[in-house]
């Protein structure tokens, strides 16, 4: 991964009874009993999302901010690590690599 890129950052939150994880930058959710879960469901699916747009030609409609709440919220969350997604598995023959993303957490649901 080259480090002039930018990280992009995924927002942990409790929500009821479910831990969520939240591609901001992407708008992408995932809900699970335990945070490493929604983490790792959510990296799924950013692989998922990255694959079709790669395939279908459609890497204008890749990043689909969050809505501003949610970017309100990131002021509060606490930097606990950073998560790597290797994007070029599954496109092995596209210029695509893994990515960083930083992960936050909200001590407690707004």
């Amino acid at each position: 991964m080259s480090p002039d890129i930018q990280p992009l950052t995924i927002l942990c939150y409790r929500e009821g009874d479910r831990d969520v994880a939240h591609c901001l930058e992407m708008d992408l959710v995932a809900a699970a009993p335990t945070r490493e879960e929604a983490v790792q469901d959510l990296a799924d699916i950013v692989r998922a999302h990255v694959r079709y747009a790669v395939e279908q030609d459609n890497l204008a409609h890749l990043f689909k901010p969050a809505p501003e709440a949610y970017w309100s919220r990131l002021a509060s969350a606490t930097l606990f690590g950073k998560l790597d997604i290797d994007l070029s598995g599954d496109l092995p023959d596209r210029p695509v690599s893994a990515r960083r993303f930083e992960l936050r957490e909200l001590a407690e649901s707004a």
